[in-house]
């Protein structure tokens, strides 16, 4: 097949995103008998296996167990006294819409708890002794929690706490098999340590800048799922790295599947090696050397990268569906000539700044310095 790796992205009940508490296969995989048909199958012909893993962090409120296990109650608090929830919505690639179904409401369980680890620990050692090979941790963070109910302090930052869950995750792992494999979302300094991968995620703003500087080997932004995917091509290319697309199911290319998407992709390709002294060969500057003003409550992403004699380039990034209209200025650029460029548009000629400068939804833009 030409594959030996194989991560198989929704394996319960629930399907993807679903957070369920019951890491069984679903029965639309036709059970427990046949997921043990297709791991034989797999293992035969030389492909590992790995799931999709959001247990470690998140339960659905809405599985039968949240309530009759009562797991609110090892539920992370915020400063409010709140339970911490995220809502992940039905999206697909090929449509790029939303899809018919309930939106799961996943409550965040403090990893302080032991109750948590014990039910955790026994899902890992059943998909172990499936067979499986590997775990993708997904989202692998931790918020601060505020309970007083949990023996730690108010407010306390988790992630010492989580990695020391984490360690006694893949000790135990490697302990029934030790080829077994982790590979975590939003890559930390500590957690290098207990995973044998790892990747970023999309989420604006800090983590993608502070990946660029912690690890200057990734060189690809992986580009997946419905509308996000346009923000994580420009994510790209604000970080000046380059992206890489999945294809789904095994049966389609991106080209294929969504070509709308791979349009873009070639959009933002073509911008970058025109430019490619700046924007691909460019150090990065992080914010250093520009000014971006942008409306109370808006977020917008940049970054300067510096082509030293070849001149110099601001990336604009709006990491919303809405607009948004940003005042910027790139100094230091005294004499240079300035162009204004988007990707699959037209350039234009800049004759001042600040410029004013109208982002669209998941927009880019560049302001080059030449």
């Amino acid at each position: 097949t030409g594959l030996d790796l194989l991560c198989y992205y929704g394996h319960t009940n629930l399907g993807a995103e679903g957070a369920d508490y019951d890491q069984s296969p679903s029965v639309a995989m036709g059970g427990e008998k046949g997921f043990a048909r297709m791991m034989d199958r797999l293992h035969a012909n030389g492909i590992r296996v790995m799931l999709l893993d959001h247990l470690h962090r998140y339960i659905n409120s809405d599985v039968p167990e949240y309530k009759s296990k009562r797991l609110g109650r090892m539920a992370t608090i915020d400063a409010n006294g709140k339970r911490v929830e995220s809502r992940w919505w039905k999206e697909t690639v090929l449509s790029c819409k939303r899809l018919e179904g309930p939106t799961p409401v996943w409550i965040e369980m403090c990893p302080s708890c032991e109750e948590w680890h014990e039910h955790y620990l026994d899902q890992l050692r059943r998909m172990i002794a499936r067979g499986v090979d590997g775990l993708e941790l997904d989202c692998c963070d931790a918020t601060p929690c505020y309970s007083r109910e949990h023996g730690h302090k108010p407010g306390e930052d988790m992630l010492a706490v989580k990695m020391k869950f984490l360690r006694r995750v893949r000790a135990e792992a490697k302990r029934l098999n030790p080829d077994f494999i982790f590979v975590f979302e939003t890559m930390y300094p500590p957690t290098r340590e207990v995973c044998d991968a790892w990747y970023s995620n999309r989420y604006p703003d800090e983590n993608g800048r502070i990946h660029r500087f912690m690890f200057p080997e990734l060189r690809q932004q992986t580009v997946l799922v419905a509308n996000y995917t346009y923000d994580a091509v420009n994510k790209a290319l604000v970080l000046g790295i380059g992206v890489e697309s999945e294809t789904w199911g095994l049966r389609k290319t991106t080209l294929e599947g969504c070509p709308e998407l791979a349009r873009y992709i070639g959009q933002v390709t073509s911008l970058r090696r025109k430019y490619g002294d700046i924007l691909i060969r460019g150090t990065f500057r992080d914010t250093l050397g520009a000014n971006v003003a942008a409306p109370e409550g808006r977020e917008i992403s940049y970054s300067v990268l510096d082509g030293g004699a070849r001149g110099k380039a601001l990336v604009l990034r709006n990491p919303s569906m809405s607009s948004v209209s940003v005042r910027v200025h790139l100094d230091g650029v005294t004499g240079r000539r300035l162009v204004l460029a988007r990707p699959g548009k037209r350039e234009q000629a800049i004759r001042g700044q600040p410029v004013e400068v109208q982002l669209g939804c998941y927009g880019a833009a560049v302001i080059l310095a030449l």
